[in-house]
C-alpha cells in the first residue's frame, strides 16, 4: 500500500473509533443530530458548513413536527 492509503486506512479507523465512543455514551437521536450540527460547524469549508448545518437544522425541526 502507498503512504496515501494507509493514512487513509488510518483515518477511517479513527474517525470510526470516534464514532463507537459516542454511541458508548448512549446517545440518543437528538444527540447525534445535534452533535453533527456542532461538527459541521467546525468544518473549513464555508458552503459545506452552512449546506450541513441548514441540513441537521431542518430535519430536527421536521423530525419535532413529527413527533419524533
Amino acid at each position: 500500500m502507498k503512504n496515501e492509503e494507509i493514512q487513509s486506512v488510518e483515518d477511517s479507523i479513527k474517525c470510526r473509533q470516534i464514532v463507537q465512543t459516542i454511541l458508548d455514551y448512549g446517545v440518543n437521536q437528538k444527540d447525534l443530530y445535534q452533535l453533527i450540527y456542532l461538527l459541521s460547524l467546525e468544518l473549513e469549508n464555508v458552503d459545506h458548513m452552512k449546506k450541513i448545518s441548514q441540513f441537521i437544522n431542518e430535519t430536527k425541526k421536521s423530525n419535532i413536527l413529527l413527533g419524533g
